[in-house]
């Protein structure tokens, strides 16, 4: 019941969330960043040895990051320069920053009431807009997500501790 409880109004979160960002499948390219780091960018137009090194040992202008790099190289080896793909994986990764704080929250023991509010301000607050509608900021909702899990992964392990070790914590 009270996990009923907790992944319902979630799924209705996501469901919402789903909707709101639905349109946002037929946005083309930005001509801003993603020439640059994607539509124009030979590094990132295929999945090779050569192009993992540089995603590791480049910057875009200005960040390093290389994850995304990758990212963009499996995107387009799955979608070519079709922008519905990498805006569903934008979706998909803010859908999943939305389970990660949605998790976070109950794991500290936030009440359900307050995790559905907070899941649902941080689902649809504008200024996650410009991250899950350019695909340029997918840096951003997997940045997020890298450090949610992270933070998840650090709650979980924290609360094993204590239950084995009792409240002394090394």
């Amino acid at each position: 019941r009270e996990n009923l409880l907790f992944w319902l109004p979630l799924g209705i979160v996501i469901l919402l969330t789903v909707w709101t960002y639905l349109p946002s499948l037929r946005n083309s390219f930005v001509n801003l960043d993603d020439p640059l780091l994607l539509t124009e960018n030979r590094w990132v137009q295929s999945i090779s040895t050569n192009n993992i090194f540089h995603a590791f040992t480049s910057y875009d202008p200005e960040l390093y990051v290389p994850l995304t790099f990758i990212g963009y190289m499996l995107q387009y080896a799955v979608f070519g320069l079709h922008t519905m793909g990498y805006h569903a994986v934008s979706i998909l990764l803010h859908i999943i920053n939305i389970i990660l704080v949605g998790c976070i929250l109950r794991k500290i023991g936030v009440g359900n009431f307050v995790t559905l509010l907070v899941a649902n301000l941080f689902a649809l607050h504008p200024i996650n807009a410009e991250a899950v509608l350019w695909i340029s900021a997918q840096k951003d909702l997997l940045s997020s997500a890298l450090m949610l899990g992270a933070l998840l992964r650090y709650l979980h392990e924290e609360e094993s501790s204590k239950q084995h070790y009792g409240s002394f914590v090394f």
